[in-house]
């Protein structure tokens, strides 16, 4: 499949006519023309009663593209990444999640859409975009604030969405090639687009393909770097117009991934500031870069996914579909003791490892269906509606497997009990109503409305398996723990059957005053939840609650949106007041085994101001133009009640900053130079990990990224580095390590693209 995929591409792509296209110096687009659909309607983004954030395709190939979630962080302002160096890490948008970053088995608190349907679920790597779903963007939006009222659940901080590149309506196709030269990186994106105007039928098929046979982490054990890569994905869009009033776009897409896990980034530093700073055994004198392990520190993630749009103008109103199938199957792997043999055994909280042979093996298989239906229309000239239903399923089926440790330092025997597994088996369905209304009660004056109410209906299976139990031996039934019924029923132990449902009901209001054609205000008030769920491990702990509650935020918004000297302007303040907040513990069990389970602590506030510019200027003729964006976003806030009360709330930093510049001019002919540049800052706040409240600051640093090329429209050639100063800085600390970030990387692309795909 994949060199089939591989043949029509480069064939389309090598044998269409090369019609030469040479673009106006100056091809930005004004603001003006910038169009979201954060309201599941297309509007300009000054109408907007909201902070909304529109990043388009043109925007991203300035910037180097999208390869990671962490791009998008150096790109779209008030993100605040959570960059745990693999498939956990995540976007937080307002302190949204504060309680629960990178926690496996709770839902994310920002709604992730691919093409209008939710993609995330699961317990490992489904809080944000996968690798897949960046490929090929016609958009990405961002809209902070609760968004319950139109997206449903787990819209507590906000929406990101990704919008695929439909097909063109001309001929053409695109083939890129990417090399880093340090580390062995090699990339080559293809792309061909082709109508077929007698069946109204647009054809897109992209591929991709990207490998690094070197890293930044070197294995000092295995003499292998750790941090290597391995992604391939194909896509093939179509849009069908068999009518004028009738439209369907259909995506499909697949991809295999292979890449590492943030265990080669930590460096063994205590930063819990109640205990005196101390170090883990082995020390780490030389630094982040270098590592000793010998067991697997990677992933291996598989995602297949159905995406189908349906549009009908019909006679009351237009008559939306989207439906989605979704199949995400991942394997995580760790050197659990961070070690390699002949290291000296430590005193571990939990289990002993004394051979240094530690693994832990988490496996997911995540299943999502879903269909929304929603048929939009107006009254007259000043009214406006949409209402509609959504009902989706998700199926989970997630393992942790321990596997290496010993009875004790001294004796090197399987440990009957601390090998093993645990198993969680998730099933949930939603049903959502929802409907919206806008009132253009004057020319200067526009007032909203919505209101969702959603029925969500989960249940889990959750068991263990120990090694031995009793004079059973269980051991070959702990490392295939999801057919232990099958094989051996008699290895299950502590198995706990949960149900619950969670009803909940999220409206909305906004109002947005024009002062003058260039200068809106706006304000709005909304309500946010995310869901609740199960706790597995409750059964071998009684400390631990079985279920926990859908967490709440009340949220309000003031702002002013302006135009001044070509530039866009947004200013927002805004208050989320937290009820039934979410958070994470770690608690020692009666076996003492420390286990991690969520419940709701009590009431938390956050407030903050974003600010944010984009725009374009073109310079006299022969001069060149620029395309710029910056940002300051500040978030503070704390808990007001429950064991926590008084803390700061924490998982985002108090300010970031991004940025983002491209100048292109004429240099000779058609040629044209192109210069761009991003940058992301962050300052104060605390990171949580797997304990809230740890009171770790979160490091302050600046990252800048820099590239310089040419085009004449057709041809590209680019050099590019990420992390410009090869700065070494922490991306994220919890209680005991300190993840770093990669060092400069120097990236050379060469690029042909002709027709629909030229520049």
């Amino acid at each position: 499949m994949r060199h089939l995929m591989w043949g029509v591409a480069l064939a389309a792509v090598l044998a269409a006519p090369a019609a030469a296209q040479t673009s106006a110096e100056g091809e930005d687009t004004t603001v003006s023309e910038l169009v979201v659909t954060s309201r599941r309607k297309e509007e300009r983004v000054q109408d907007v009663p909201a902070a909304v954030t529109g990043l388009s395709a043109t925007q991203m190939k300035d910037q180097g593209g999208l390869r990671d979630i962490k791009d998008l962080s150096y790109l779209l302002p008030g993100l605040a990444f959570v960059d745990t160096g693999n498939i956990n890490a995540e976007n937080n948008i307002r302190g949204a999640g504060a309680g629960t970053a990178r926690t496996a088995g709770v839902d994310s608190p920002i709604a992730i859409l691919r093409d209008g349907a939710s993609i995330t679920g699961g317990n490992i790597g489904g809080r944000t975009f996968t690798r897949l779903d960046l490929f090929d963007l016609e958009r990405v939006e961002v809209t902070r604030g609760p968004q319950g009222a139109l997206y449903g659940v787990n819209a507590v901080g906000g929406v990101i969405q990704a919008l695929s590149q439909r097909p063109k309506p001309e001929i053409g196709g695109s083939l890129a090639s990417l090399y880093s030269p340090e580390i062995d990186r090699r990339q080559i994106d293809a792309i061909v687009n082709v109508p077929i105007p007698a069946l109204n039928l647009g054809l897109r098929i992209g591929v991709t393909d990207a490998e690094r046979d070197k890293g930044f982490f070197f294995n000092t054990f295995t003499q292998r770097y750790g941090d290597l890569e391995a992604f391939r994905a194909g896509r093939v869009a179509l849009e069908w117009r068999p009518r004028d009033d009738l439209r369907l776009f259909v995506v499909m897409d697949q991809s295999d991934e292979r890449s590492s896990s943030n265990t080669i980034k930590n460096v063994a530093a205590r930063h819990d500031p109640p205990l005196p700073e101390r170090q883990f055994s082995p020390p780490d004198p030389d630094g982040p870069y270098l590592y000793a392990a010998n067991t697997s520190n990677d992933v291996n993630r598989n995602v297949a996914s159905l995406n189908a749009q349906a549009e009908w103008d019909s006679p009351i109103g237009k008559l939306s579909s989207v439906t989605l199938l979704r199949r995400r199957t991942t394997m995580f792997s760790q050197d659990a003791d961070g070690t390699a043999p002949g290291d000296p055994t430590p005193p571990f909280p939990a289990a002993t490892c004394a051979t240094r042979s530690c693994s832990t093996v988490f496996q997911d298989h995540t299943e999502i269906a879903s269909q929304e239906l929603r048929l939009a229309g107006d009254f007259g000239a000043s009214l406006s509606w949409l209402a509609g239903g959504n009902y989706s399923g998700k199926q989970t089926d997630f393992s942790t497997i321990l596997d290496g440790r010993t009875t004790s330092a001294a004796n090197l025997n399987p440990s009957p009990t601390a090998n093993g597994a645990s198993v969680a088996k998730e099933e949930e369905v939603q049903k959502g109503l929802f409907a919206s209304l806008s009132w253009r009660a004057t020319d200067a004056l526009t007032r909203d409305g919505a209101v969702r109410y959603n029925d969500s209906s989960k249940k889990t299976d959750a068991y263990t398996i120990r090694r031995q139990v009793g004079a059973l031996n269980c051991s070959a039934s702990y490392i295939d723990p999801l057919r232990v019924f099958a094989t051996a029923p008699d290895c299950v132990q502590a198995r706990a059957l949960i149900t619950d449902s969670f009803k909940t009901t999220a409206p909305s209001v906004s109002a947005k005053y024009e002062i003058t054609p260039n200068l809106r205000v706006f304000g709005s008030a909304a309500v946010g939840y995310r869901a609740g769920g199960f706790n597995g491990n409750s059964v071998l702990d009684p400390q631990i609650v079985p279920s926990y509650r859908p967490e709440k935020n009340v949220a309000f918004e003031a702002g002013a949106k302006f135009e001044l000297g070509g530039a866009f302007f947004t200013a927002t303040a805004f208050r989320n007041n937290f009820d039934d907040l979410l958070v994470t513990v770690d608690t020692l069990g009666p076996d003492q085994v420390s286990r991690n389970s969520r419940f709701n602590a009590g009431k938390a506030k956050t407030y903050g101001v974003d600010l944010e510019v984009f725009g374009a200027h073109r310079f006299a003729p022969g001069q060149g133009s620029i395309s710029y964006t910056g940002a300051i976003n500040y978030l503070t806030g704390k808990i007001q009640s429950g064991p926590y009360a008084g803390r700061t709330v924490e998982g985002s930093p108090e300010w970031t900053y991004t940025a983002t510049l491209s100048y292109r001019r004429p240099i000779a002919g058609p040629w044209r130079l192109q210069v761009s540049g991003s940058y992301r800052g962050q300052r104060g706040g605390y990171t949580n990990t797997t304990e809230i409240n740890n009171q770790v600051r979160l490091a302050d640093f600046d990252i800048f990224n820099a590239a310089v090329g040419v085009d004449n429209g057709q041809w590209r050639a680019t050099l590019e580095a990420r992390n410009l100063f090869d700065k070494t800085y922490v991306i994220l600390r919890n209680p005991t390590n300190d993840i770093y970030g990669d060092p400069r990387e120097v990236r050379l692309s060469l690029s042909y693209a002709f027709g629909s795909e030229a520049r």
